[in-house]
């Protein structure tokens, strides 16, 4: 049953999987299908662009991550403590292809780096972004999410624009790269509202959820304003 106050924003958007492509060497890695596919649907699923061994180191730093948050979780609870709120995430740890560590600062080291600036990924991002050789594509946010067996989940939304310092309206493409199976049942899965970004209903929906399209495009004068 859909809740009335959603319903009221038009009909419900499609929610499935978007399309599925899968790379293989020796193919294009952006192909007219591809291209069209995210401009309908605004939202594509390409499988195979990180080669096993970036993945395999992915993976790695992914565990320490997630084992230095055990290590600092703290252990056991005080009588009449607070019992804590459920959360989105085990973890978010933003900037990890920039972190302050200089035994982690370079490519070698570092492969959330070297995703964001020198795999695949960049390069479809480029291309589905229409830009010119000349051009200079910008990473300019990551985050690390983990999820644990909390069935609280993260609701409907739209993604950020406007990343420091670039302007909200400047393009850009989102990449999601999951490490990891997500089963529905402990708080996962990805649903995607397919073709929402030209939907009749969009901006209605963007004053739903607080969407930083909503926001003046001068900015703000000061935090007051933003409440």
């Amino acid at each position: 049953e859909i809740d009335p106050a959603y319903q009221a924003l038009g009909p419900p958007p499609k929610i499935g999987p978007p399309k599925i492509f899968q790379f293989q060497d020796g193919m294009p890695l952006v192909s007219d299908e591809i291209r069209n596919a995210f401009q309908k649907d605004g939202v594509i699923a390409i499988r195979g662009l990180l080669d096993d061994d970036l993945l395999e180191l992915l993976d790695k730093a992914s565990a320490d991550l997630v084992e230095e948050k055990r290590r600092k979780k703290p252990r056991g609870a005080l009588s009449g403590a607070k019992v804590p709120r459920p959360k989105q995430f085990y973890m978010a740890n933003h900037s990890l292809m920039l972190q302050e560590d200089p035994e982690v600062q370079s490519l070698e080291n570092n492969p959330f780096l070297k995703v964001s600036l020198q795999s695949r990924i960049p390069m479809v991002a480029a291309d589905l972004l229409k830009m010119e050789k000349n051009e200079t594509l910008r990473a300019m946010r990551d985050i690390f999410l983990a999820k644990d067996e909390d069935q609280f989940i993260c609701g409907w939304h739209v993604d950020d624009t406007g990343f420091w310092p670039a302007t909200a309206e400047a393009p850009g493409v989102n990449a999601w790269l999951a490490l990891d199976d997500m089963p529905r049942e402990l708080g996962g899965g990805f649903a995607l509202a397919v073709g929402s970004h030209t939907a009749p209903w969009r901006e209605e929906a963007y004053n739903v959820t607080g969407s930083t399209h909503t926001f003046p495009k001068e900015g703000f004068s000061s935090a007051s304003d933003m409440i």
